[in-house]
């Protein structure tokens, strides 16, 4: 379900949401408690010079963002870790490519380097973050690596078809596409044309990984505690969270499109795997989201 919120989002600009996500990342490296730790260890390459002070005072910080919506930090370890073990699964079983969808300051292409030797790597987002990550890069590592393709997209007007047809992307290989963040910022037939083209746009074996909003969370915000002032935040912004999914909703959209979930994890489950400390306490991520591990099924599957 999607709903009608104006977006003052600038395609040319860098994206708002974006920076801070790096900024929670690179905090959790910050905490005493190693289990608080993304496993981002650039994230703090891509933090702007105005949020550095957050760095220093990462650790009250942390411990007020948590008193006042409970789950928020804990939310971008659970799902650093939890596409980080997707990642590393789907390369151990052969993939051939890799898409990351509105990749942001993802990492992960260079983090994972050396193990994602032999993988095409597209990284696709909106031109103005994505020039800006481009600089960070360059700035650390003298120029960019030649092993990924940079793909400037608009979600909300060109269609992946469009988008990789140009740059060498194989619809008859095994791909891995990663859609971190991105789902609930889209329209409904923006996110409808994504598993389409996965469905039926990639080899034997591809597969999606991605997160997404409940759809009970727009409708009663205060399922999570301040979800009111966490919406608004995001309005403030101009990027408003316009589109969610229940569960079984969401299992039926996937499957019309020819694809099977793998996997589909609430709080409780994510905390459980990525945020016990070490006496055993589990501290769940934000209950209003979920993520969920998509197959290509056998029906749609391209053979070379």
């Amino acid at each position: 379900m999607t709903r009608e919120h104006p977006s003052h989002r600038r395609p040319d600009r860098p994206i708002r949401s974006a920076e801070l996500v790096a900024l929670i990342r690179a905090m959790s490296r910050k905490q005493r408690a190693t289990w608080r730790h993304s496993p981002d260890s650039m994230a703090e390459l891509f933090v702007r010079w105005r949020d550095r002070p957050c760095l220093w005072l990462s650790r009250p910080l942390w411990l007020l963002s948590e008193a006042i919506v409970p789950g928020s930090c804990y939310y971008h370890v659970a799902r650093s870790r939890h596409f980080d073990a997707l990642l590393v699964k789907a390369v151990d079983e052969g993939i051939e490519q890799l898409v990351i969808l509105g990749a942001g300051y993802d990492s992960r292409p260079y983090r994972f380097r050396h193990r994602l030797g032999g993988v095409t790597i597209f990284e696709l987002d909106l031109p103005g973050t994505q020039e800006r990550k481009k600089r960070r890069l360059r700035a650390a590592l003298t120029d960019l690596p030649d092993h990924v393709t940079y793909v400037a997209v608009d979600f909300n007007h060109t269609t992946l078809d469009g988008a990789l047809s140009a740059v060498g992307y194989r619809n008859t290989a095994k791909t891995f596409f990663m859609w971190e963040g991105v789902m609930p910022y889209l329209p409904e037939p923006a996110i409808v044309s994504v598993f389409d083209f996965v469905a039926n746009q990639s080899g034997v074996g591809s597969s999606i990984a991605f997160d997404y909003l409940l759809r009970s969370f727009l409708d009663d915000p205060s399922m999570i505690r301040n979800g009111r002032l966490a919406l608004r935040q995001n309005n403030r912004v101009g990027e408003p969270l316009i589109t969610g999914y229940e569960p079984a909703d969401l299992e039926r959209l996937v499957l019309a499109r020819g694809l099977t979930l793998a996997s589909d994890l609430g709080s409780r489950e994510l905390g459980a795997r990525y945020c016990v400390d070490p006496k055993g306490r589990v501290f769940e991520p934000l209950a209003c989201f979920r993520m969920a591990h998509a197959v290509q099924s056998s029906s749609t599957k391209n053979t070379p």
